[in-house]
C-alpha cells in the first residue's frame, strides 16, 4: 500500500463524515482496517474516533496497538499524537 492511498483514505473519511456519504465512509473504513501498520495505527485510531467510524475499525486499531505496543510506541510521531489527542487515548486505554 502506498502512503498516498493511505492518506487519501484518511482524508476521504473526513470528507464522507462531513458530507454524510455513508457508502464512501464504509469503503474507506474497510480499506483502513485491512491496512493498519506500526507506522499508522495511532493515526487510524484518532481518525476513527474523531469521525465516529465503525467499532470494527476502532477495535482493529486498538488491538493492533496493544499487540504491537513497543513498535508502535517507538514511532517518531507517537508522543506527539498522544499529546495532541490525549482524550482519545485516555478514553480507549484507561
Amino acid at each position: 500500500m502506498s502512503m498516498f492511498v493511505f492518506r487519501m483514505a484518511m482524508d476521504l473519511i473526513t470528507i464522507a463524515n462531513k458530507y454524510d456519504v455513508p457508502g464512501l465512509k464504509f469503503e474507506c473504513q474497510n480499506f483502513l482496517e485491512g491496512n493498519i501498520t506500526v507506522e499508522n495505527a495511532a493515526e487510524v485510531l484518532i481518525i476513527a474516533d474523531m469521525h465516529g467510524c465503525s467499532e470494527e475499525l476502532i477495535n482493529a486499531s486498538l488491538d493492533f496497538i496493544k499487540s504491537n505496543s513497543e513498535a508502535v510506541k517507538s514511532q517518531a510521531n507517537w508522543k506527539t499524537l498522544v499529546k495532541q489527542h490525549s482524550h482519545i487515548f485516555i478514553d480507549h486505554f484507561i
